[in-house]
């Protein structure tokens, strides 16, 4: 059986260099110290996420790998 969940949030796609309040969501969420700045820490816990719930490991926070960890 599958699940189908309908959110009106889009999610942005995130990756290195990229700041703001988005990517703080993303570091609390993976239990990294929230700066806002996506770094080498982020991009190395996104792809652990990632390997984890059988995403693309490609260390890029895009919507359906932030729609799974933030839902």
């Amino acid at each position: 059986s599958s699940r189908t969940k309908t959110s009106d949030t889009v999610y942005p796609s995130l990756g290195a260099g990229d700041r703001g309040d988005w990517v703080k969501k993303v570091q609390k969420a993976l239990g990294l110290r929230a700066d806002g700045v996506y770094g080498p820490n982020t991009k190395r816990a996104k792809k652990t996420f990632q390997r984890k719930n059988e995403l693309t490991a490609d260390g890029i926070a895009g919507p359906n790998t932030l729609a799974k960890l933030l839902e």
